[in-house]
């Protein structure tokens, strides 16, 4: 069974045990104050193997930052979040991650066991389209992902937030150059030992 859901909100409504066959779920036009709970409620579903995650867009998501006050999103929780998914889950596509100013930190997920051993992931696809995101996020995300077979990289903007903080001093401040940031991700894809499918789009 697939399930497409607009908005979010119809899928808080149904009760646990409403689609127990469900094995794809597709969620678009997700507000930044119900990802966290979204991702809570299908960690109730041990039959899901396909899901599709859409944010509702906005300028920061589009890169915008018209009045100083919008910024790209920040994606350090990225690991926890895909975590919180039902283990099950195959394949995982996340598209237009963005948060509005009033939420900037919409995507961290305060849970208890934040020092627990990090657990392999099952995930074989990962796909992200139009999305801000850290370097350092996304290589940790695919770190834990050691049978991935495929990734898909579409208007994907990549910073160096961490490795800025790491740096100190006055080149501290200096961003990562964009070739610098592409090569320490290829060398993670490179690593990927069962990587059979690689799709990458890269906007500066």
């Amino acid at each position: 069974t697939t399930v497409a859901v607009t908005p979010v909100q119809t899928l808080f409504s149904l009760p646990e045990g409403a689609l127990p066959s469900l094995s794809a779920l597709s969620v678009t036009g997700i507000e930044a104050d119900s990802i966290r709970p979204l991702v809570h409620r299908l960690t109730l579903d041990d039959r899901l193997t396909t899901l599709s995650l859409s944010c509702a867009v906005t300028d920061s998501a589009r890169g915008g930052e018209r009045d100083g006050s919008e910024r790209p999103v920040a994606l350090s929780a990225l690991l926890p979040l895909c975590q919180h998914i039902a283990p099950s889950v195959k394949s995982l596509t996340l598209e237009h991650i963005g948060v509005s100013p009033t939420h900037p930190s919409a995507l961290e997920l305060p849970y208890t066991d934040m020092h627990r051993e990090r657990q392999a992931l099952a995930l074989r696809s990962i796909s992200l389209s139009h999305c801000s995101l850290d370097v350092d996020a996304l290589i940790e995300l695919l770190q834990t992902c050691p049978k991935l077979k495929s990734v898909s990289l579409s208007n994907v903007h990549l910073t160096s937030c961490v490795g800025q903080r790491e740096r100190g001093g006055e080149r501290g401040r200096e961003r990562d150059t964009v070739p610098a940031i592409e090569g320490r991700l290829i060398a993670a894809l490179a690593a990927l030992p069962s990587l059979r499918s690689l799709s990458l789009s890269l906007t500066s």
